[in-house]
């Protein structure tokens, strides 16, 4: 039941990286955080959000289901603790935070069917 749970996310474009585009990792062997980031309160869709997601937010090119752009402002909107910080936030935030919020909810509904 931990797909259920509302959790704090960190992304991959929040953490340091060398020159190489390696992770800079500390002593512990854990990623360092740029100075001053904060991680995303995200929660899981419930059903019936999840199948708005689903059917209003993707559209099925070459045989692949990609997401729309309305695909990641509802999972946004539906996933995010705080959904005020939407406008403020980048593109590429806004994607990474859209796939976590995917994921949590994908994992929630089979959690949910099981």
């Amino acid at each position: 039941m931990q797909a259920l749970a509302v959790e704090t996310v960190y992304l991959n474009s929040q953490y340091q990286k060398d020159d190489d585009g390696e992770f800079v990792l500390n002593d512990a062997n854990e990623r360092q955080l740029n100075h001053g980031e904060e991680g995303y309160r995200i929660k899981p869709l419930n059903s019936l959000q999840f199948c708005e997601v689903m059917t209003d937010g993707f559209e099925i090119r070459g045989g692949n289901h990609v997401m729309k752009f309305a695909g990641v402002q509802l999972l946004l909107r539906y996933g995010l603790e705080n959904p005020a910080i939407i406008p403020k936030l980048p593109a590429l935030r806004m994607t990474e935070l859209a796939h976590a919020i995917y994921t949590k909810s994908a994992l929630a509904e089979a959690e949910r069917k099981n």
